[in-house]
């Protein structure tokens, strides 16, 4: 199976993302022809090894999942905590259970002032970071004791996986100021996200 090419990604990373859209860094895999929803099984994956967050945020980015079409299916329901560890093992067991797509959602870093976040790049917390990863927890990110000023940004990273092929199909990387409500926040860039990615190609 071909490998996915993470520092590639870095490499190409470009701003294509609209003025309106919260996604100021994005990346699609070149002639890679776009991809349809529609009633296919499409796994919400957020990245934490806190259970409670990863189920609510995961139940909330498969409803954005559903409402375009897909079936969106929350990541907890197929892969327990050491099913979530490593990359490829978690996309091999989704495949087994015959999910085709996934939506991987997880928080990749914070600042206080200008953030730049790049998918792949960087130590990223958790058993599966670096560059190739793009995986790993993000809970030490979302509940630094910093995090009380008030000026304290955050990036998120969304990732579209086709399982079937082992390919990566898309990333953005947004940054926001620190929520009140990550599942709030997550919810809606999942919405963004898909809608970035059927005005880029990606989905149709």
């Amino acid at each position: 199976m071909r490998a996915l090419r993470g520092v590639a990604l870095a490499a190409a990373l470009v701003a294509t993302a609209c003025a309106s859209s919260p996604f100021k860094n994005t990346w699609k895999a070149a002639e890679e022809k776009a991809v349809s929803l529609r009633g296919r099984m499409t796994a919400a994956v957020f990245l934490s090894d806190v259970e409670a967050l990863r189920r609510n945020a995961e139940e909330a980015i498969a409803e954005e999942i559903s409402a375009r079409g897909g079936r969106g299916i929350a990541g907890y329901t197929r892969l327990d905590a050491e099913g979530l560890a490593e990359r490829p093992r978690a996309f091999s067991l989704l495949r087994e259970q015959g999910v085709p797509l996934a939506l991987v959602v997880r928080a990749a870093g914070r600042e206080r002032e200008a953030l730049r976040v790049y998918p792949g790049f960087g130590g990223w917390w958790g058993p599966w970071g670096g560059r190739r990863g793009g995986w790993g927890w993000g809970w030490d990110v979302l509940y630094d004791p910093a995090f009380g000023y008030p000026e304290t940004t955050v990036a998120v990273e969304i990732r579209f996986y086709d399982l079937e092929g082992d390919r990566l199909l898309w990333a953005g990387v947004s940054r926001a100021r620190l929520p009140a409500d990550w599942v709030a926040l997550l919810r809606g860039l999942a919405r963004e996200a898909l809608l970035q990615m059927e005005a880029e190609g990606v989905l149709y």
